[in-house]
């Protein structure tokens, strides 16, 4: 009897251990309007002033000419990125063309700057682990 007790307390400890887990909060990184901020692929940015949450997903496409060749065609990189906000959740692409230092992207209420670094060199392959996005959000209209 005494072994069949220590079983289950031991089974509802784990079981209380891994349920623990699932309720912590996730680390964002704390950016503003108006102000730069950095996303590695799978970062998460919690602008808390307007209650937007932004994630950086994948880059699923980056065709864009590498810095040391001679083109035809600049190319484009693709960024997946996740707007959350107003309890909507919206996905969106944004697209860079190869040789642009940022572009910008009309979302709602806002204008979402961006540049995908690194930019791409013909004898180095990027990692997906070593994209990054940085960005700005503005509210349209200048706000």
């Amino acid at each position: 009897m005494g072994r069949y007790i220590f079983t289950i307390l031991i089974a509802f400890s784990l079981l209380l251990s891994v349920l623990s887990g699932c309720g912590k909060t996730r680390d964002y990184v704390q950016a503003t309007l108006n102000r730069e901020f950095t996303l590695a692929v799978g970062e998460t940015a919690s602008i808390d002033e307007e209650g937007l949450l932004v994630t950086f997903r994948d880059v699923p496409d980056d065709s864009r000419c590498p810095k040391d060749v001679q083109c035809v065609w600049p190319g484009i990189a693709s960024c997946m990125v996740d707007v959350t906000g107003n309890s909507t959740k919206s996905s969106i692409v944004l697209v860079q063309p190869g040789g642009t230092k940022s572009e910008a992207y009309e979302f709602q209420d806002y204008i979402i700057t961006f540049a995908l670094k690194p930019y791409p060199e013909s004898i180095t392959p990027i990692e997906k682990s070593e994209y990054s996005l940085t960005m700005t959000v503005r509210k349209a209209g200048g706000g």
